[in-house]
């Protein structure tokens, strides 16, 4: 019951943080940072990674799609290709759509994180996804 209890409170860190370094790479989309600068798909996983907490492999592991819209009912329109019926984000690696001033993105990761019975049973690899999304329209940055 100790691991277990150590393992969900991993769980939930990571996926915290996970959360919380989206939030900050969003934010630098949303003021048109990122967009201006250059920045590329790697770089941008990068940056995320170095504000995961508890992922080992962070920058190999993580599934990042970020995709541009025009409008929020063409986000409604596209729903199916974004989301799963169970309403889990449907990731296409790499995917980065960074729009322009004004546009809605989507912004969606996921990592796949082992989990603590990996140890016990070494022929399974046991996983949790952890995920993080988030929906937003750019500032009028120029």
């Amino acid at each position: 019951a100790l691991l277990g209890s150590m393992q969900l409170a991993l769980i939930f860190l990571a996926n915290q943080s996970l959360d919380e370094a989206i939030d900050v790479q969003s934010r630098r989309l949303l003021t048109g940072q990122i967009q201006k600068s250059g920045v590329d798909i790697n770089t941008l996983k990068s940056n995320i990674c170095q504000d995961v907490a508890f992922v080992s492999d962070c920058n190999n592991s993580l599934q990042l799609s970020i995709r541009s819209f025009s409008t929020y009912s063409d986000i409604n329109n596209e729903r199916s290709s974004l989301y799963t019926n169970e309403g889990r984000p449907i990731i296409i690696d790499s995917t980065f759509q960074t729009g322009v001033a004004k546009d809605i993105l989507v912004v969606s990761s996921q990592i796949d994180y082992p989990i603590i019975l990996n140890s016990f049973f070494p022929n399974n690899n046991f996983t949790i996804s952890l995920a993080s999304s988030t929906a937003f329209r750019t500032e009028n940055y120029r």
